[in-house]
């Protein structure tokens, strides 16, 4: 199977097992116990910027097979989108994804190998993936803060489960975010590393984790177009 057949079928096989183990150093964190969770919040969402594009490697992981990838992705907190492109090393495309509000959908654009999963279907899922990482970063108002002794943590309803907010590490700033249903996880998001520019923060390392599909995705940070 060549690269960007191994690529289409990771994206298309949403239920392959993998076994993730982190790929970046512990963020280093200190006591927040003189902190105000209220105001962490607020200064992490005024560093942030609604509107931005970002080029970055993206690491699939699944059965214990690696694909990398290029992305280009378009983030728009603001309206509740994003769009983004992945290529090969060699420069072919693999795969457009968009979502925006409550619909996410993707198009692949080499063939798919054999049988698998609706290749649009899979690739909607991944912009949800994506969407978890991107958007949605800052807890609500409604959300219930406690502290520990290094993490400050924030934890609100959402659809039929609870997502969880983390702050910690020296910019006080998230991660880790969590979904959980009925007290099993879901999927987990992990900010390892932040770039600023103009004064806002970029996230320049993640790692994502989908729990149910039993994959994982590492992301990082190239390069900040806007």
């Amino acid at each position: 199977m060549n690269l960007c057949a191994a690529a289409v079928f990771f994206l298309t096989a949403a239920v392959l097992n993998g076994c993730a183990s982190l790929p970046f150093e512990p963020v280093e964190l200190s006591p927040v116990s003189q902190l105000d969770p209220n105001e962490v919040r607020r200064n992490f969402k005024d560093r942030l910027t609604d509107k931005f594009e970002i080029v970055e490697t993206a690491v699939l992981n699944y059965r214990g097979h690696e694909i990398i990838s290029l992305g280009y992705s378009e983030i728009d907190e603001k309206n509740d989108s994003l769009a983004v492109a992945g290529f090969t090393p060699l420069g072919v495309k693999i795969f457009e994804m968009k979502a925006a509000g409550d619909k996410a959908e993707g198009t692949f654009s080499i063939p798919q190998p054999g049988k698998t999963a609706d290749p649009g279907k899979a690739a909607a899922a991944m912009a949800e993936d994506v969407r978890r990482i991107y958007l949605g970063r800052v807890p609500g108002d409604e959300a219930q803060a406690f502290k520990a002794k290094d993490k400050i943590h924030y934890r609100q309803v959402s659809g039929q489960g609870e997502l969880e907010f983390i702050f910690g590490g020296p910019d006080t700033a998230l991660i880790e975010k969590h979904y959980r249903t009925d007290g099993r996880k879901i999927w987990t998001v992990r900010y390892f590393e932040y770039t600023y520019k103009d004064s806002k923060m970029y996230p320049s390392k993640v790692f994502y984790e989908n729990h149910q599909r039993n994959y994982h995705i590492t992301l990082r940070l190239k390069e900040i177009l806007s």
